[in-house]
């Protein structure tokens, strides 16, 4: 997403509270809707939207979105734009035919409809609670400090997928998304420090001392292997921050010095 002057220079992102953000999604929701974007998901809905909404959601309440939303908790409000990134389509022109009602044919292309909604609803998600975004894959995820946000976005693409690619694509998610608990960035740093450790099979690994320094971090703060030294009186949620973007940064730049030798290595072993 670009940057304009106030936000380049002074980094300055304007704060809104849940009821500016639900009245902005709204405001969304409807340009979308006269503009059929969710003609093809109303179809699915069925003539009883509420009900529909009650099996995907088990929340009542929900519908009409117009009437309701201003009674919505941040976990509803998250969860129906979560929905309707699922049934969001862009509705258009595919030609004539004599069978077709009034002899036109329409078609709706569901992907252009998630970009354009997806695009509209961050344009607003991250001016809140400090910063949110709706996913590819549909999910609301906390946005990453400031100066790391390249680092959770850029693509790792290896050609071993199973080990590497999934594992911190997993890590990510997990970290990153709405309401993640301590366990889940747990699991996360986890998850990372095991990509480590599969790198160093290979011969992939940081200095000898920054590689030590960073396994020393995994098995001494209670993240996996347990015993009676590791250290558990510490402040978890800043801890896992900082060993969650410590230990994707260092995949990264190994993947990026040792990208040939890390082909190589693994056709060898297949």
């Amino acid at each position: 997403m670009k940057k304009y002057y106030t936000e380049r220079e002074f980094n300055s992102i304007p704060k809104i509270e849940l009821p500016i953000l639900s009245s902005y999604f709204l405001r969304i929701y409807k340009q979308l809707s006269e503009d059929m974007f969710f003609e093809r998901g109303e179809k699915i809905w069925g003539h009883e939207p509420e009900f529909f909404i009650f099996r995907k959601l088990g929340l009542w309440g929900i519908w009409p979105i117009e009437e309701n939303i201003a009674k919505y908790e941040e976990s509803t409000l998250f969860s129906v734009i979560e929905l309707l990134h699922d049934y969001v389509s862009r509705k258009y022109f595919a030609g004539v035919s004599e069978f077709a009602i009034e002899g036109v044919v329409y078609e709706y292309d569901k992907k252009y409809g998630q970009r354009v909604y997806r695009t509209m609803v961050n344009d607003i998600l991250r001016y809140y609670n400090g910063g949110y975004e709706l996913s590819e894959d549909g999910e609301i995820l906390k946005l990453s400090p400031l100066g790391f946000e390249t680092l959770v976005e850029k693509d790792i693409e290896t050609n071993d997928p199973e080990n590497i690619d999934l594992r911190v694509k997993y890590s990510i998610s997990k970290f990153s998304r709405y309401n993640s608990s301590i366990e889940d960035k747990k699991d996360a740093v986890r998850t990372l420090g095991d990509v480590l450790e599969y790198l160093g099979k290979f011969g992939i690994k940081l200095d000898n001392k920054d590689d030590s320094d960073l396994f020393k971090i995994i098995n001494g703060f209670d993240i996996r292997h347990h015993n009676r030294e590791q250290q558990r009186g510490y402040d978890k949620d800043a801890w896992y921050d900082w060993m969650f973007y410590t230990f994707l940064a260092s995949i990264h730049v190994l993947l990026k010095l040792y990208n040939e030798k890390l082909d190589l290595k693994i056709q060898h072993t297949k």
